[in-house]
């Protein structure tokens, strides 16, 4: 076969969508529906043709067809790989997200739309403060707690994490948390006969 049948023959495997390893045999004189029946018979792909069956490979082209289904093989797992890593981590991300928006009941915050509202808190109106300037905003906004202090730090302590949010302390008058040029604290204070629960959110731009 001369230089221009092999183009020939080559481009036009490619463009009825053939693989590499298809176009190389293709180049040897083997003809496609040798190929596909084989691939029939077998149950494979063209990559898992037996290159040593004399049938479909000449002596001279063997070393490099193993070469051809050997690199389409590798590229094929790689793909495979990346594409359940990414799968995986975008399923766990919305697991998670999921999860804290159920676990609050799909209440958040007034003062912030990612942040959820455990249940038992309840909102002390005309009690929010803003703030805001060129160089960033805080916010604030205070509940009277149904539930212990203990309940509110577990649930945030879980909950905020899944979120991006990292924890920068935690003790017995509340918690803080940090993400991405943002600030979350969550301050506990007594009163007589009332446990009151303050979010405080910062962000500098």
């Amino acid at each position: 076969m001369n230089k221009i049948n092999y183009l020939i023959i080559a481009a036009a495997a490619l463009l009825l969508g053939c693989s590499t390893t298809n176009a190389a045999l293709v180049k040897h004189d083997l003809s496609l529906s040798d190929i596909e029946e084989q691939n029939i018979k077998n149950g494979t792909t063209t990559a898992d043709i037996d290159i040593d069956d004399s049938k479909y490979v000449d002596e001279e082209s063997k070393e490099e067809l193993q070469q051809i289904a050997a690199t389409d093989a590798v590229s094929t797992s790689q793909v495979t790989t990346d594409q359940a890593s990414s799968s995986n981590g975008e399923i766990i991300q919305a697991s998670a997200i999921a999860e804290a928006k159920n676990t609050a009941r799909q209440i958040f915050l007034d003062i912030s739309d990612d942040v959820p509202l455990i249940e038992g808190l309840k909102k002390i109106e005309d009690e929010d403060v803003g703030f805001e300037s060129d160089s960033g905003s805080i916010k604030s906004s205070s509940y009277l707690s149904e539930i212990s202090f203990e309940e509110v730090k577990t649930f945030y302590l879980k909950t905020l994490p899944q979120l991006g949010w990292d924890m920068v302390y935690s003790d017995s008058d509340g918690i803080s948390f940090i993400r991405n040029g943002n600030k979350i604290e969550i301050n506990f204070s007594k009163k007589p006969k009332k446990r009151m629960v303050k979010f405080l959110i910062s962000s500098s731009l």
